[in-house]
């Protein structure tokens, strides 16, 4: 079942052109006696109370009339000029989508850039030199962050001209992440983007850029390893909520098999290497996204992704990296929500005790908490072996029940704190249902009050569901939630 807000972003909007617009401007203004500002605001609020969508109209007194516009002018100098000229021209639009209030996108818009800026990148011209085509693909990547700007590439058949820059020899690093930052802007909420970009080899072309990089270090290697990653992640991610569904399993399964074990060894390889937490954010995000299903879990582990990615865990809670604990330990609980993964996870070095390590050191972080307990909510789940290393860890459960009433202190201030109190419900109730000493051991922590304390103080739902299911393995009577 959708929502109705689901529902009403599916149905999409009604649009009209920018002479309808212009044409509701002037007859305010003749009609109705309106100033010009007054007229344009009073077109603007009945258009949009009729529900249409405005988004490609320039919406000033002067119209379509953009001639004179610094965009236009920018516009007409790309598609002529060549060296300096054009990369300053390009440079300049940038500086104008920066703007959220200028109407540069919509006259780029109007104007067919898209079009035009492809047509340049492809035949060279004022993009024929590295700096000219880094150039035109910043602009790329500014306009696709817009949906009309995304459709208008399709519609010019862009991505095979983003994929020839990207696998062309000659192109350099920097180049080549430029045009995958662009592929991955108009794969974002962009269902048919993802589709185009795949058939056109784009993800194929990606991958040798990332084996290339290892364990170099510049800023071109990191970008360019983090725009690899990012692109994978965009195809695979399900987020155009304008469409019911999406290709994106389907995509992680078909690019999943070749993708992990070199996504997982460029992990591997950036052990002892200085690397910014964005690009090993970026990995480890990846390797998440693409563990799609129980034989891809299964991929990822088979080249040692477990182990790495605690490895890259622990350093960073070492060092206090918040991004990279909670980019590795997503993946690990992305990887250990197989059956097939848990066994192995356990295996590793040490792996209880920096779990209890961590929730010990962040409890008062709920972005960390929530991974960290939602990696052990998968761990335990039909796995009593799980929880009994758990109990055996000295520490451990106190350890979680201090999370859990942390979250709780925290929520007020900040509402995320939620998710990471209902990891801890499911935990335990994981926990006591198949382990009969975790239910021990939780008993005899005093668990049940914490569950009472958070049961009583949450409004119905999921948090308050979980907390009353974790009462009942527990074997508490009076799990249910009390009347209102």
């Amino acid at each position: 079942m959708f929502s109705k807000s689901q529902l009403a972003k599916m149905a999409g909007k009604c649009r009209i052109t920018q002479e309808t617009f212009d044409e509701a401007v002037r007859e305010n203004i003749v009609e109705f006696d309106m100033e010009a500002e007054e007229a344009l605001k009073s077109a603007i609020a009945e258009f949009e109370d009729q529900n249409v969508d405005l988004s490609n109209i320039i919406k000033s007194v002067s119209g379509g009339n953009t001639s004179g516009h610094p965009a236009a002018e920018c516009l007409a100098t790309v598609k002529t000029a060549s060296g300096a000229e054009f990369v300053q021209a390009c440079h300049h639009l940038v500086l104008l989508l920066e703007d959220p209030e200028g109407e540069a996108s919509n006259i780029l818009l109007q104007r067919g850039a898209v079009g035009a800026l492809l047509s340049v990148l492809e035949a060279g011209g004022g993009a024929a030199d590295a700096e000219g085509a880094s150039a035109g693909l910043r602009v790329l990547k500014a306009l696709f962050g817009t949906r009309s700007h995304q459709t208008a590439c399709l519609e010019a058949t862009g991505p095979p001209i983003l994929q020839a820059i990207v696998a062309r020899p000659e192109s350099t690093l920097g180049v080549k992440a430029l045009g995958l930052e662009a592929a991955t802007a108009l794969a974002r909420k962009h269902e048919a983007g993802k589709v185009a970009l795949l058939v056109a080899g784009m993800a194929s072309a990606a991958l040798p850029v990332l084996e290339s990089v290892g364990r170099a270090t510049g800023e071109d290697e990191e970008e360019g390893l983090a725009a690899c990653c990012s692109l994978l992640s965009a195809l695979t991610c399900a987020d155009d909520d304008t469409l019911p569904s999406s290709s994106a399993f389907a995509n992680a399964r078909s690019l999943g098999k070749g993708a992990l074990p070199v996504l997982v060894r460029t992990l591997s390889l950036r052990e002892g290497v200085p690397t910014s937490p964005s690009t090993l954010v970026a990995l480890c995000s990846a390797i998440k996204q693409l563990s799609a299903n129980e034989e891809l879990c299964g991929v990822a582990a088979e080249h040692g992704a477990l182990g790495i990615l605690l490895r890259h865990f622990s350093a960073a809670s070492k060092a206090g990296e918040e991004s990279v604990m909670r980019a590795a330990c997503a993946a690990l609980r992305q990887l250990c929500s197989s059956d097939s993964c848990k066994a192995a996870f356990l295996d590793q070095d040490d792996v209880i005790p920096r779990l209890a390590s961590a929730l010990k050191r962040y409890n008062t972080r709920p972005l960390i908490t929530e991974q960290v307990l939602g990696l052990m909510t998968n761990l335990t789940l039909r796995n009593p072996a799980a929880s009994l290393a758990l109990v055996g860890e000295r520490g451990c459960l106190d350890a979680v029940l201090r999370a859990l009433t942390a979250a709780a202190m925290e929520r007020t201030a900040d509402p995320r704190a939620a998710s990471a109190m209902r990891q801890g419900c499911m935990a335990i109730r994981n926990m006591a249902v198949r382990c009969e000493e975790a239910k021990t051991e939780l008993l005899a922590l005093h668990a049940q009050d914490v569950l009472y304390s958070i049961r009583d103080s949450s409004a119905p739902g999921a948090l308050q569901d979980a907390a009353s299911a974790a009462l009942r393995d527990l074997g508490m009577l009076d799990y249910l939630p009390k009347a209102r």
